[in-house]
């Protein structure tokens, strides 16, 4: 049994998990800043694959926020699915900043270039956009497990896209006391909560740095890395059945304060069911 849940969390979850669980390899596409791939906890795993930015960087991170949220989704110590392959899709520059453009350019690349099974994992948010439902659809409709942030901003994460689509894996984030973040996005399009409060995984600046960071970005990836596990054990799951198994997993009414119309449901893996 494996347990992704703040009754157990706090230290203790980079100790759940270990390599070896699965029997398959799993490509992770993580949507953000870039990544540090020689950072040693990535064990030669993490790989800057496509950079739709374009201002030289060549998927090399200059924020720190894609590295660490890689590092929750896939890293040997803070990591979740500690076998997964990571294949960073450069879409927001040094500030975290991104255009539609350039969020579209990187799903439309996984879409034609990425390998199954996959999931793909955006901690990131625009205000409602067509263009990004439509492009995030491909995704799914392209056989990919996908996992967004919520948003931070206290407010019903039905405003903001990718979190708005259906299908995907809508991420709130809580607290160590399983409390729902302050400003974290609520209401019917999320999903699951995660831990999301001062969460510490790999920094960027050094092959040996690390960081502490809050916020449904980091929730995201502990449900991307989920999935991966899970298809890790059965490649032939779709995304929906992966949502599902997750879904139906969770641990129920543990939240305090989920936000209207939130589902009242925290992360929790146990990968014998």
């Amino acid at each position: 049994m494996r347990k992704i849940n703040n009754e157990y969390w706090s230290f203790l979850i980079h100790f759940l998990f270990r390599k070896g669980e699965v029997d398959h390899t799993v490509y992770a596409y993580v949507l953000d800043t870039g990544i540090n791939p020689d950072h040693t906890d990535f064990e030669g795993r993490a790989t800057p694959w496509y950079d739709a930015v374009a201002d030289g960087r060549n998927g090399i991170d200059c924020n720190g926020h894609g590295t660490h949220c890689a590092g929750i989704l896939g890293s040997k110590t803070y990591g979740v699915a500690k076998d997964t392959q990571i294949r960073m899709v450069r879409v927001l520059d040094c500030w975290g900043k991104g255009q539609h453009s350039t969020l579209l350019a990187g799903m439309e690349y996984i879409v034609a270039n990425g390998d199954q099974p996959g999931v793909v994992s955006m901690s990131l948010i625009s205000y409602g956009s067509r263009a990004l439902d439509d492009g995030t659809q491909k995704l799914l409709d392209s056989g990919f497990a996908v996992a967004a942030a919520a948003g931070n901003r206290n407010r019903n994460a039905c405003y903001y896209s990718p979190a708005r689509v259906k299908g995907i894996m809508t991420v709130g984030a809580t607290d160590f006391f399983d409390t729902r973040n302050s400003d974290s996005n609520y209401g019917k399009c999320v999903d699951i909560f995660a831990p999301g409060s001062y969460i510490t995984s790999l920094g960027h600046d050094s092959t040996t740095a690390t960081d502490t960071k809050s916020g449904t970005s980091m929730a995201c990836p502990f449900v991307a890395g989920a999935a991966a596990l899970l298809l890790g054990k059965d490649p032939s799951l779709t995304h929906a059945e992966v949502k599902s198994k997750i879904v139906d997993m969770s641990s129920k009414d543990k939240i305090t304060d989920a936000g209207d119309h939130s589902p009242n449901r925290l992360l929790y893996i146990n990968l014998s069911q």
